[in-house]
């Protein structure tokens, strides 16, 4: 894995990388579920949405 922190730049080298990432982003996303079912607070709406954007952008990476 790079690091890139002008912004934040993360450059996943392999197929086992992208799958650690999108492990961890759905991780994050079942958790949150977890805690809607429960009515218990989680990630922020804005949290929310990027864990989302970030999912969908890694599972496309599978897609080439």
């Amino acid at each position: 894995m790079r690091l890139v922190l002008d912004n934040l730049k993360i450059e996943l080298e392999s197929q086992q990388e992208i799958r650690d990432f999108w492990n961890i982003i759905s991780f994050a996303l079942d958790l949150q579920a977890e805690r809607d079912k429960e009515n218990k607070p989680c990630m922020t709406e804005n949290e929310l949405k990027l864990a989302r954007k970030l999912r969908d952008i890694t599972e496309k990476s599978w897609d080439y």
